[in-house]
């Protein structure tokens, strides 16, 4: 097997060069350049990943928690989070919490102990610093310098609502997960914005809250087809919870969308093979995972100059210390926490109508 040596000795520059060129560290001319990447071609080099991540004090490995992956809309994040982490050379370790807050916490601690070298978190607890983290999809509380990439929830809401207004609903129930979400409270705004513009109030409107699954969803429908006025159309903040309330009501003997209107929230993969076909609101959940991804590796690129930084720092004060008095050299800054709010799109499908006459 070639060694960086032997890349070196053929392309006739020292070993140190090789390595900081193909570390991103060193600019080379052209005609070194040439000599460097034909040698690593025809040797078949491969740069030694375990060792660099030695060298760096990384792993090597990122952490992933999140709630549940039987839920089709989490699945996706994560299958697009695990391309685009091994897309830069790494491996993420997986943790499902199973929505539980003392798996959740276990979780947490054990990542934080220094197995990985940052950690992508889906999840509803608060959490710590002293590791590179980025928040996904749901907001949360946390230290000042962790960053955090969102949907733009409130427009969904308010989308979906206005959508059922513009067809001609008065009664629109709400349905969703969790309502101490971040996420569901922001949804639940911008329908009640929308409801508001429309005339009608939020307040006496049936509202139903729950857990992200089908169960759920199929245990809402008998709830408000039990009320005194049923909702002629629902918007539901899940379509996980959705596809459960679609079922429901062909056992009810529920028309959808001729009895109820329904529109979802996420548009994951079985929202257009369903019949009637889901009318949702659309997550970028491809761009969702991508963006938390480079969030997360500018963070450990913050971190790495950060050690390099602190390392010439101590370098230079010993140097000053021997020499005499000096100044003290100042740390650096810590990152400044970054939010990204992602657009979602209306998909108009075939779950809402018009209102019976």
């Amino acid at each position: 097997m070639a060694t960086i040596q032997d890349v070196a000795k053929a392309a006739g520059v020292a070993a140190s060069t090789v390595s900081r060129y193909l570390n991103g560290q060193l600019r080379v001319s052209p005609g070194t350049e040439a000599r460097l990447l034909n040698a690593v071609r025809e040797l078949g080099y491969v740069p030694n990943t375990q060792a660099k991540n030695l060298a760096r004090r990384r792993s090597g490995v990122i952490g992933f928690v999140v709630p549940e992956l039987g839920n089709p809309y989490f699945g996706a994040i994560a299958d697009y989070v695990v391309e685009a982490v091994e897309r830069r050379g790494l491996l993420v370790l997986l943790c499902s919490t199973r929505s539980q807050a003392g798996k959740e916490a276990s979780y947490i601690d054990l990542l934080a102990s220094g197995a990985i070298d940052g950690m992508l978190y889906l999840g509803s607890s608060a959490i710590r610093g002293g590791l590179p983290v980025v928040v996904v999809d749901e907001p949360i509380a946390g230290p000042p310098d962790v960053h955090t990439v969102v949907m733009d929830d409130y427009a969904g809401g308010y989308q979906a609502a206005s959508y059922l207004v513009a067809l001609g609903h008065r009664r629109i129930a709400f349905v969703s997960g969790p309502a101490e979400l971040g996420s569901v409270q922001e949804r639940r705004r911008g329908y009640c914005d929308a409801l508001n513009k429309g005339g009608i109030d939020p307040d006496n409107q049936l509202s139903l809250a729950g857990h992200f699954t089908e169960q759920f969803g199929a245990s809402a429908l008998p709830r408000l087809l039990a009320a005194d006025q049923p909702p002629t159309a629902a918007f539901v903040a899940s379509d996980y919870i959705a596809l459960g309330m679609l079922s429901a009501a062909e056992t009810h003997g529920i028309r959808v969308p001729e009895d109820l209107s329904v529109v979802g929230f996420d548009d994951i993969r079985f929202s257009q093979y369903v019949r009637p076909r889901l009318t949702t609101i659309r997550s970028p959940v491809e761009r969702l995972a991508q963006t938390g991804v480079e969030l997360l590796f500018d963070r450990l690129a913050d971190a790495e100059a950060g050690l390099r930084a602190d390392v010439g720092a101590k370098a230079e004060a010993g140097a000053r210390t021997e020499a005499g008095p000096r100044a003290e050299v100042a740390a650096p800054p810590a990152a400044l926490a970054r939010t990204e709010v992602l657009p979602v799109e209306l998909i108009v499908r075939e779950s809402a109508a018009p209102p019976a006459m």
